[in-house]
């Protein structure tokens, strides 16, 4: 392994669940005793016959330590060099972006989150999205420190979400979650609304976020609220095995 260097959340994540790995436009992730070399040429290269050479040299020792239910995925153009490793195309990304961003109150029913709803948030998260769009535990730990995320409740029990990541100017909304028993109750309109006056309050000038092309009613939401969307590339997954 190259020398000591502070690991990202990302990296962690893996070390703490290495069922699980992660492939983006800024770097390949996968558990530690396999990455460190190949995740340096991916950041690096501008060369995708280079990559490409460099992702079948390293596959096996990279499977090696994943067990086959491992669910990765893979975010960018580069997701077809995986394509001989078990990789298929699952979904297209769209970018929305709305700018300028108006000016919004927050709705009195959503919240800051707090450290203590950090389990319930998970629990939400994994029954909200798809696994492939799930975040870990130690992802979820992280925004709670880093983002702004704000919850709604019924009772004491979580039934929504947003994420959102201060990126100077243009913040991103990196989730809007609604637990499914609970969808199509104007939460999500309710969550969005509360997410873009949040970030309005801290000064951003407009917001962006990404989903999958298949998602058709999250789509609807956004372009109800302006926002306009672009092509952001494709998303690649190598399936899990099933037992047998």
């Amino acid at each position: 392994m190259a020398g000591s260097r502070t690991l990202s959340w990302m990296e962690r994540d893996v070390l703490a669940r290495p069922q699980r790995a992660y492939v983006g436009d800024d770097a390949m992730l996968v558990p530690l005793e396999a990455h460190e070399e190949l995740i340096e040429l991916y950041q690096a290269s501008q060369d995708a016959h280079g990559l490409e050479a460099a992702i079948a040299r390293e596959w096996p020792r990279i499977s090696a330590h994943l067990p086959p239910s491992a669910l990765i995925v893979a975010k960018g153009t580069e997701g077809h060099l995986l394509a001989p490793h078990g990789f298929a195309r699952i979904d297209e990304l769209l970018y929305y972006l709305l700018d300028p961003l108006p000016a919004l109150e927050q709705h009195p029913s959503v919240r800051q989150a707090e450290a203590r709803d950090l389990e319930a948030l998970v629990a939400l998260d994994r029954a909200a999205f798809p696994a492939a769009f799930q975040r870990s535990r130690q992802e979820m730990a992280v925004h709670l420190e880093v983002s702004m995320v704000r919850v709604v409740s019924q009772g004491e029990r979580l039934i929504g979400f947003t994420i959102l990541q201060p990126l100077g100017e243009r913040y991103h909304l990196g989730a809007i979650g609604v637990h499914p028993a609970r969808q199509n109750q104007g939460w999500g309109k309710i969550l969005l609304a509360d997410a873009l006056a949040t970030a309005h309050l801290a000064g951003a000038k407009a917001v962006g976020l990404t989903t999958q092309a298949s998602n058709l009613s999250s789509r609807a939401l956004y372009e109800r609220f302006g926002m306009m969307a672009t092509a952001a590339g494709p998303v690649w997954a190598r399936i899990p095995s099933k037992a047998p």
